[in-house]
């Protein structure tokens, strides 16, 4: 038999002074930190339960993640072609005049 009743879980979250997510609580109670380079890049992610995720992050000129550290010791690299323009990649606009492409990955703040 199914109950009548919905069970809502949420997600909360925890920001910086600079408006960032710096933590958050999952429903089973997780807490999930996230740390952050200069330029507002990802640099460590730890969970309370799994510990670390992500000890370390390393990036290009143009801000492209090139290294992660994982916590479990595994090291990845990606190789990112810069190209010769020094010129950072745009991504391409919309006959709207919108830009197109993924959106943003962060959270919405409650209001």
């Amino acid at each position: 038999m199914t109950s009548p009743y919905i069970v809502i879980q949420s997600k909360s979250y925890t920001y910086d002074p600079a408006d960032r997510v710096v933590t958050t609580t999952l429903p089973n109670s997780e807490v999930i930190t996230q740390t952050y380079k200069e330029r507002s890049l990802a640099k460590t992610l730890v969970s309370s339960t799994l510990g670390t995720l992500v000890s370390a992050s390393t990036y290009n000129i143009l801000d492209q993640r090139t290294q992660m550290d994982l916590g479990n010791g595994v090291i990845t690299t990606r190789r990112v072609s810069t190209g010769a323009s020094s010129t950072p990649a745009r991504l391409p606009k919309s006959s709207s005049g919108s830009f197109t492409g993924p959106g943003p990955t962060r959270p919405a703040r409650p209001t």
